[in-house]
This record gives C-alpha cells, structure tokens and sequence, in this order.
C-alpha cells in the first residue's frame, strides 16, 4: 500500500483535502492509495480515522474517497457506546 500522507508535496491527514473528522471517534483522518485486488494497473483510494481505524470502500479516484468519507452519517448508537467507553476508560486511568 502507498500512503499519500508519506508524500511531502501531498497534505497529511486531510489538510486541504476538506477530510471531515471521524463520524465514530472524531479523530482526523487520511487519504491512502491501495493496488486493487486485480493485481494489474489498477489503484483505489480509501480514507481512513487514525483513530479507531474507520475506512470507507475503496473508491476510483482521491475526489471520490473524500467525497464518500465526508458524506458518511455519524451512528448516534456508536459514538454513545465509544464515549462511555472512554469515560470508564478514564476513570480506571485517573482512579
């Protein structure tokens, strides 16, 4: 796989990408670019949080990865289920 963040030219984590946070966790996110699975010529985008690792399908272009990750509904039930995980978290850590 090659990242697209390795590349001095190409913005890290979503910087003038217009990425959106994670809908899950609300960390940053960054665009990569993988071979498809026909092992010819082929090459997909995906985004993925640096977080909790969230990724949406690889897509044809970069335009349309980030398109697709912005678009993403947030899950009301998750992001509950992964707040009061960190809040337990946190109070295990500070007790």
């Amino acid at each position: 796989m090659t990242d697209t963040h390795d590349d001095a030219s190409t913005p890290r984590f979503g910087e003038g990408l217009g990425l959106l946070p994670c809908p899950f966790c609300g960390n940053g996110a960054y665009v990569a670019q993988d071979q498809a699975s026909d092992y010819e010529s082929h090459w997909t985008w995906f985004v993925e949080c640096t977080g909790c690792g969230a990724m949406i399908s690889s897509m044809n272009t970069k335009v349309q990865a980030v398109n697709a990750w912005n678009l993403r509904a947030p899950n009301a039930k998750l992001s509950r289920a992964l707040g009061a995980m960190n809040k337990t978290a946190d109070g295990r850590a500070s007790a």
